[in-house]
């Protein structure tokens, strides 16, 4: 079985502590998900709103209206867009109800990538549960 190490490190009042806690895995709880993959485009266009809109370019960018989707660029990222509009390559993205993160670039052909969220709803019994970890690979 595995085994997970979950490290804390803290300053309380002055006091300095660091406690380590180690435990095998009893039992896993599995998952096989395929996520779907990031597409790459850019910045099309900006409206200021309210809402506030962006269109994407998003070259075989596979979403549908009312996905959830995270956008990302290299100075940062801005989670929770809702998908209100699409036109072959063009995705309309505006604040979705949980919406967060930093401002989208609002320049025409700024360098952006686009992942739809994805939930994975995990139910299980936490009466004996001591610690949870995740594994992922690509």
């Amino acid at each position: 079985m595995p085994t997970s190490r979950l490290t804390i490190s803290g300053d309380i009042g002055g006091l300095t502590f660091n406690s380590t806690l180690t435990r095998s895995a009893d039992g896993q709880i599995s998952h096989d998900v395929s996520l779907p993959v990031a597409t790459a485009g850019t910045v099309s266009s900006y409206t200021a709103g309210p809402p506030e809109q962006w269109t994407l370019n998003l070259p075989g960018h596979a979403l549908a209206l009312n996905d959830i989707v995270d956008v990302y660029w290299d100075a940062g990222r801005r989670y929770g867009m809702k998908v209100v509009g699409i036109t072959g390559d063009d995705v309309t993205v505006e604040d979705g109800p949980a919406a967060g993160g930093d401002s989208i670039p609002t320049t025409s052909g700024y360098a952006v990538t686009a992942s739809k969220q994805t939930t994975i709803d995990t139910d299980f019994d936490g009466d004996l549960l001591v610690a949870i970890g995740a594994l992922a690979t690509a």
